[in-house]
């Protein structure tokens, strides 16, 4: 721990933003993991197929009980379509779109940790060097090796960290982009279902 400690002053002050970033990508990551499994796990998924044939070849009153039944996001999707007395495609693509920032919730704010990680270690990187120039430039007999040493690890650390963040952030955040994509296929279907079911 000692050691860690050491690592991170040595990458002088750009290293508490990477460790602030650090932070949020991973509660978020948390938080979006386990919102797709409890909207995505095998027993949501079930309702939500029997949901759309419910849709798709029920009357609307019989479609909309079994849409107030059904759990979750999807259950509340269908309950919205299936409660419009005319469904038109606006209604339906209104209906979509109301429903795709609980789906899409902090994958903007993922997706800048990952641009900004990277950033801000080069960032680092540039201040470090400056650093090592300026001791350079100030000493004009004998150069201070340890000071100098300072300003190349406040380059390479600054530099790895954000390197560090920005790929465990992004493998995840591309597996949470497939689970939006195929979530939002899901509600998808279901404003298809009910665009067939009988009056």
């Amino acid at each position: 721990m000692t050691q860690a400690w050491n690592v991170f002053e040595r990458g002088g002050p750009l290293m508490w933003p990477l460790l602030a970033l650090a932070l949020l990508a991973a509660i978020l990551l948390i938080e979006r993991t386990l919102f797709f499994l409890l909207l995505n796990r095998p027993s949501r998924l079930r309702a939500n197929r029997q949901l759309a044939t419910t849709l798709r070849t029920q009357p609307r009153e019989a479609a909309e009980l079994a849409a107030a039944k059904s759990p979750g996001l999807y259950g509340r999707v269908g309950l919205a379509l299936s409660s419009e007395p005319k469904l038109t495609p606006s209604l339906a693509s209104q209906v979509i779109d109301d429903a795709r920032p609980a789906v899409e919730r902090f994958m903007p704010t993922l997706s800048t940790i990952i641009t900004a990680a990277p950033l801000l270690g080069i960032l680092g990187t540039v201040l470090g060097i400056i650093q090592s120039f300026n001791v350079i430039s100030t000493q004009q007999t004998r150069v201070d090796l340890n000071a100098l040493a300072g300003g190349i690890a406040e380059a390479l650390i600054t530099t790895g960290a954000g390197l560090a963040i920005a790929l465990l952030t992004v493998f995840p955040y591309n597996a949470l982009r497939t689970q939006v994509d195929r979530s939002l296929s899901r509600i998808e279907t279901l404003a298809e279902s009910i665009a067939g079911t009988p009056d």
